[in-house]
């Protein structure tokens, strides 16, 4: 009999960051391991299509806290509901309805339970919207994956972090696997402009405003180098750093917006240099 593995996340829409590619890319390589795995997500307006997903629509509760925390009573049910069809339950991430569903569904159906908190018990991310966040681990979060059987962090740093925020459950240091795109350079190493890279989520946790003050220091020493921001905005961020910029009198600064598929693999191959100040990564 074939292990089957029930992944649950928020969502893989590329919005959603690092987990929409690994989750979907780890299911892959489980398959060709013989491991049966499906994906339970949220169904988002720019979902991609992928095989073995189950999408579910988010409750329409009107209230903005619980759209944001992604509640889904169909997601609920149909976890539930997998005594007979899944082997394990492994939960991506933390602070949102679909990772207490995972944690309840494992207890309900006596199913091991493995949580990836994907980077966000990081004493840096933690510092954000922290009350809403201990309040979560204490009510909701805390006790849905307090049986977990073991956590799975992608770095020896992670499992300190993990550690460091009260876990006493195994955990598995496994990095990710990526894949290689060929972004190679196709200008020549002279060209100008030249073009620093920050290409991630406009997050507060990704250190942006530390990267415009150094870069207002060099600005006008390099002027064959401009400084290319690229990536989803979250929480009104990209109008602080615009702000900022104008503070500065910074010139050669672009914001781009998010970036997906060939048009970032072309962003990689004409930047000169990549640069990602986060705080936790």
């Amino acid at each position: 009999m074939n292990i089957v593995v029930a992944h649950v996340v928020g969502g893989i829409a590329p919005r959603n960051g690092g987990p929409a590619y690994s989750v979907p890319r780890l299911c892959v390589a489980l398959g060709l391991r013989g491991v049966d795995a499906k994906i339970f997500t949220l169904l988002e307006a720019d979902s991609p299509s992928c095989e073995s997903t189950s999408f579910f629509p988010p409750s329409a509760c009107g209230v903005p806290w619980l759209t944001k925390a992604k509640v889904s009573s169909s997601m609920r049910s149909a976890l539930q509901s997998e005594r007979h069809l899944t082997n394990i339950i492994h939960s991506h991430g933390l602070w949102l309805a679909p990772n207490v569903y995972a944690g309840r569904a494992a207890v309900v159906l006596d199913k091991p339970l493995v949580v990836s908190p994907r980077g966000m018990v990081s004493r840096e991310a933690l510092q954000f919207s922290s009350l809403s966040k201990k309040l979560m681990w204490f009510a909701l979060q805390g006790p849905a994956y307090s049986r977990a059987g073991a956590w799975h962090a992608t770095s020896v740093e992670e499992a300190e972090d993990i550690r460091s925020f009260g876990v006493k459950a195994p955990i598995a240091i496994i990095p990710n696997g990526i894949d290689l795109p060929d972004v190679r350079a196709t200008h020549p190493p002279g060209h100008v402009p030249r073009t620093l890279l920050f290409l991630s989520r406009i997050h507060p946790k990704k250190g942006l405003p530390v990267l415009l003050e150094a870069w207002a220091l060099v600005e006008a020493l390099r002027p064959e180098w401009k400084l290319v921001i690229a990536g989803p905005d979250e929480a009104g961020h990209c109008a602080e750093l615009a702000g900022q910029v104008r503070r500065l009198g910074v010139s050669r600064v672009e914001f781009c917006g998010a970036v997906y598929g060939s048009d970032k693999d072309r962003l990689l191959r004409d930047a000169d240099l990549f640069v990602l100040p986060t705080l936790s990564e």
